[in-house]
């Protein structure tokens, strides 16, 4: 009867002991309810941020645009307004977050839980001691589209009053004992310059700035002793000298604006093209296309890195019956090409880790048993990095 009594504890001991210590479940697959013995946790994905910085130049003719050969000898000035718009910068970066798709209960067979997280319910290890970490977060602060009113205000005109006193002469006829006589009346008058003249004279204090830069440049002072800041007075006339110098050949001003996009690719999705805004050369980003702008695209393809490994995995679902037990989800990444192109113009490629592009697989919940195992995640890919029993 003991040995009896034995032999039945025994296998009492051999089938607990073969009984899985955790059962794991896709949540959206699942109607269980969740019990005090059980959490929830999620596999990272991947959100493309996309920053594209745009320069719209703009260039104005100055006010005596037409005077530059005469008194500068500057030929081919432009007398049009003229704006560009242009791509100048393009950054990709990629933040991880949880995967609603990949978010899964985890049922303990123990009042034991050995789970840890990074921030935002994303698994980071199992049977390890870990806190929570600060996830990457997108920078939101974005520039506000500004463009040029075309106002621009040309100040130096002239370094001179702009008023000149003109002298009218007229005469007025007397008569002195018998004899009429002439006799010239004047009368001063003050009128605005013509255009020209305050051209001959900005121009006239333009080549007075060369001068006076040259002597300095040449070390001709006006004492023995030269000035202690001969560089910074160089650095200011020769400012000087091209505010003067815009007034004939005109003045350039360009202007940033920031565009962000933020993409979450889809797992079953090949490839992706969006149009994320129109580049006009007149308004820099718009976001309706207009008759001088063109298209921007994302266009987002899956290297199908992993579809080798995700055939595998697919033969041996079927070749096994459907485990009752799962252990915890892990996955192995893919990646996608990343590209901005405009006007059949690759700007920029880049290659990005997708989760989400990746398999979806499962460790055998048997292994669970040991009450040693440890198991560390990346946080950013969802991938197994170590196992161990120590």
């Amino acid at each position: 009867m003991k040995r009896i009594l034995g032999s039945l504890l025994l296998l009492l001991f051999l089938l607990s002991s073969a009984i899985a210590q955790i059962n794991v479940v896709p949540l959206k697959d699942s109607e269980l309810q969740i019990k005090k013995n059980s959490l929830i946790y999620s596999l990272p994905r991947v959100t493309i941020n996309i920053n594209i910085i745009v320069e719209t130049e703009y260039f104005f003719p100055g006010p005596y645009q037409k005077y530059a050969d005469k008194y500068l000898t500057i030929k081919n000035t432009s007398s049009d307004l003229d704006i560009k718009s242009k791509i100048v910068d393009i950054r990709i970066n990629s933040v991880t977050e949880p995967d609603p798709n990949a978010t899964f209960l985890v049922i303990f067979k123990k009042n034991e839980f050995l789970l840890n997280y990074c921030s935002s319910s994303i698994i980071k290890s199992y049977g390890m001691e870990g806190g929570l970490e600060k996830s990457d977060e997108f920078d939101t602060n974005l520039s506000i589209p500004s463009f040029n009113d075309y106002d621009v205000i040309f100040t130096d005109m002239s370094v001179k009053r702009n008023f000149i006193d003109v002298t009218d002469t007229t005469y007025r006829v007397i008569q002195v004992d018998s004899i009429f006589q002439k006799i010239p009346i004047y009368n001063k008058v003050i009128t605005s310059k013509e255009f020209e003249q305050k051209a001959e004279e900005a121009a006239n204090y333009l080549i007075k700035i060369r001068k006076r830069k040259f002597k300095l440049m040449t070390g001709q002072f006006e004492t023995e002793t030269p000035p202690s800041d001969v560089n910074s007075m160089i650095a200011e006339l020769e400012e000087l000298e091209q505010e003067y110098l815009s007034l004939f050949i005109g003045k350039t001003i360009k202007v940033e604006n920031s565009f962000n996009f933020k993409y979450t690719p889809e797992g079953n999705v090949k490839e992706k093209k969006i149009v994320l805004f129109h580049l006009s050369d007149e308004f820099g980003i718009v976001e309706e296309e207009r008759s001088d702008s063109q298209p921007v695209y994302l266009l987002l393809t899956n290297n199908s890195i992993t579809s080798e490994i995700d055939s595998f995995y697919n033969r041996q679902t079927e070749l096994k019956k459907k485990d009752k037990n799962k252990g915890l989800f892990y996955r192995i990444p893919g990646y996608a090409s990343v590209k901005v192109i405009y006007d059949d113009m690759q700007y920029v490629e880049q290659v990005v880790m997708v989760p989400q592009y990746g398999v979806l697989n499962y460790l055998p919940a048997n292994m669970f048993k040991s009450k040693s195992l440890k198991i560390l995640f990346d946080e950013n890919s969802g991938s197994v990095k170590t196992i161990s029993n120590e």
